[in-house]
């Protein structure tokens, strides 16, 4: 009779600590999806200030018919665009998960997302600079 119950509490631990594991590797590998789409947001969004850029050049040339006024009111729209954009995408990347799960994606606002960004983006630079000083020998 004590076998019996030794083992059904050995496999009774051995389900808690298997599912245990298994949701940390989940939630791993949630967090580096994070950081993957961290990094495609912010490729997304300078390109959306790139393309503004390149809008306001050609409306402000010379050749332009577009008055100071519509300039102007064309860039307020843009900014509004712009925040709407990056809350939306805030909020799909946040709740594009498992309610589980959310503690690991929970991004609160734009400037974590850029501070994230330039971490990784200078941890990228680094082991690109290694790479190379590798290849060089």
């Amino acid at each position: 009779m004590h076998e019996l119950v030794w083992f059904l509490l050995g496999a009774s631990l051995y389900g808690i600590l298997s599912s245990l594991l298994d949701m940390s590797k989940k939630a791993k590998f949630i967090r580096d999806i994070k950081v993957l789409a961290i990094l495609l947001i912010g490729q997304a969004f300078e390109e959306l200030l790139k393309i503004h850029l390149i809008k306001y050049s050609i409306l402000n040339s010379p050749d332009s018919t577009v008055s100071e006024e519509e300039i102007k009111l064309l860039k307020n729209e843009d900014e509004v665009f712009l925040l709407k954009w990056k809350k939306n995408t805030l909020a799909t990347l946040n709740h594009s998960v498992p309610p589980i799960y959310y503690s690991s994606v929970d991004l609160k606002d734009w400037k974590e997302v850029t501070n994230t960004m330039m971490a990784l983006r200078e941890d990228y630079v680094d082991i690109l600079e290694d790479i190379n000083e590798k290849q060089k020998q």
